[in-house]
């Protein structure tokens, strides 16, 4: 009996371990992630942070960047060329909210720390990236009222 739980304990560390991590083609192919922060150029128009990774090549059809966490909050990707993925966060809404949602307007924490999530090979795998780059903030202009 005790052999094995001994055995099932090390299958569980093994299996946690190996889905864990993305293949090391994935993070080779990895070249650049970083924030920016924008705010809305009309009052009650919201605030939030682009996060952005930049893939060297394309990744493989086994493979699909599914969301970030950071700062506290959940952001799915969107992609147009396969190697610039962008995940739009919302982190002060503005005017009405959808029926649906939460007004979002609590502070963020100071971290620079993101996780990836991954699928690969059906199988959900994470990658830590530990600091990343913050850009300059995009503060978006006012628009004139109409006439």
């Amino acid at each position: 009996m005790k052999h094995i739980f001994l055995l099932l304990t090390a299958m569980f560390f093994v299996s946690c371990a190996s889905q864990k991590k993305i293949s090391e083609s994935v993070t080779r192919s990895l070249t650049e992630t970083y924030f920016e922060g924008w705010v809305s150029g009309v009052r009650g128009g919201g605030a939030g942070i682009n996060f952005h990774v930049v893939f060297q090549t394309p990744l493989s059809n086994q493979t699909k960047l599914e969301k970030v966490v950071f700062k506290g909050k959940e952001a799915v990707f969107q992609t147009q060329d396969g190697l610039h993925y962008t995940a739009y966060i919302i982190t002060k809404s503005g005017g009405k909210n959808m029926p649906d949602q939460e007004p979002v307007n609590e502070p963020l924490p100071e971290s620079t720390k993101a996780v990836l999530y991954f699928k690969q090979n059906g199988k959900t795998k994470v990658h830590t990236i530990k600091n990343v780059k913050e850009k300059e903030m995009l503060a978006y202009p006012s628009m004139n009222k109409p006439r």
